[in-house]
Parts: C-alpha cells; structure tokens; sequence
C-alpha cells in the first residue's frame, strides 16, 4: 500500500489510538507503522522472513515496536493454532477507549526484538498478554494485503468486534470481486472503491496532470461487520 491507500483505510474504517487491528501480509511494514503511530496496537503477520526482518527494522525507525508485533507466519496458520480471535492484542472489553463499531464513512547493535543476543528476553509485544491469558481475542480492524484474503475474510465475523472493519487491498479487480463475494456470503456490509491519484504539474506555461507517475494502485474494499 502507497499513502494514499492507507489514508482511505484510516479514513473510512475510523481507527485510532486504542483500537486493535490483526494485519496480513506486512511486506516493509508501511501499513503497520502507520497504524501503530496513530496509537493503534497492531498484530502483524508476515510470511517471508526478510521481509518480516526489515519490517522490524522499519517499527524501531519509526518508535513504534512497542504497540506494533511483527510475527512471521501466515494470518490463517496463526490463528487457526488457538481458539478463533487468539493470540494477539492484549485486549480488555470494558476498556472505555476501545470502540465498539467507530465512525464508517458515508456512501544498531541491539536486535530488534529488544536484546543484544536476538532473543525478545526485555520486550513486552502487543500479543504478550492475550497469548499467555489463552482469552478469546477480537480486533477493531482486520487489514489484508495478501493473496489468500477470501479465506481469511471468511474468518471476519469470528475475529472482528461488532462493528469492526475489515480492509482489503488488491492490484486486481479480479480478486477485487472475489473478496467482496465472500465477504457478502460472510454477512459483512462492503463498500468498494479504486484508489487513483494525480500529481499535478505547475509552471509558467500552466497546470496539468502530469504526463508520468502511476496514477492508479489498487482497489480497496472496506467490509464491516455490524
């Protein structure tokens, strides 16, 4: 996801400070660190080990892995090992700060993971707690970017509170359509959009598009779960 793609999930899904999201597919963590710097506690999950390695990276540039756990690994794997909603965000229902739905839109020589040896020995992660309580555990916000994101939406009513989003991102219109199918049969509300941008040239001849640059990046459907 470019910034734009995130501007749309953040604005049409409400999350913020508090909220707890279940990310899939992290790539460099752009998502994640994003989300994490809004004061959200992200559950990452990423199954490529480089990729999930300079995704940590990216969480100590950005001051932000203390809220943000990046775990290699596959979403569906993950959370099919524990009871469904498992293993992520310390979460506490009667928290007043934790929404229960939020606003929808109209229409260094030190390792990462906290010690000098590599271990996480030192660093308590975002998961720590619910994973060691063995509670059942739902998200504010699922987020996907990956190839399976049908059979995890399919999961949707099981990990979301009432009220949580789901976000899909996809370059294809092909799978664009399967996600909202599923997420239909899933009982879910969808709303679908294209994410387009144009960066404007300005000089003294005039103002127009510019003539290089990618204007399109993807199709996002925004799913709730009400």
């Amino acid at each position: 996801m470019l910034p734009r793609d995130i501007g749309l999930v953040i604005g049409h899904t409400g999350v913020g400070a508090g909220d707890r999201v279940l990310d899939a597919g992290t790539g460099t963590g752009v998502l994640a660190a994003y989300l994490g710097r809004l004061g959200a506690e992200v559950l990452t999950y990423e199954q490529d080990s480089e990729a999930a390695a300079i995704a940590r990276e990216n969480m100590a540039l950005a001051e932000v892995e203390d809220t943000v756990d990046v775990r290699e690994n596959n979403v569906l794997e993950a959370t099919e090992e524990q009871p469904a909603g498992t293993g992520g965000v310390e979460t506490d229902a009667s928290d007043p700060n934790r929404r229960s739905g939020g606003p929808i839109a109209d229409d260094s020589g030190t390792d990462n993971n906290g010690s000098e040896d590599g271990s996480a020995e030192g660093r308590e992660t975002p998961g720590d707690d619910a994973a060691e309580s063995g509670g059942n555990e739902t998200f504010d916000l699922l987020t996907l970017d990956t190839a399976d994101a049908p059979a995890a939406i399919e999961r949707a009513p099981e990990l979301l509170v009432p009220g949580g989003f789901c976000a899909v991102y996809s370059p294809f219109v092909e799978s664009t359509r399967e996600v909202v199918e599923t997420a239909r049969a899933a009982g879910l509300a969808v709303d679908t959009y294209e994410t387009i941008q144009r960066e404007l040239d300005i000089d003294e001849r005039g103002t127009r598009p510019t003539t290089a640059g990618v204007g399109h990046t993807g199709f996002l459907a925004i799913c709730r779960f009400e």
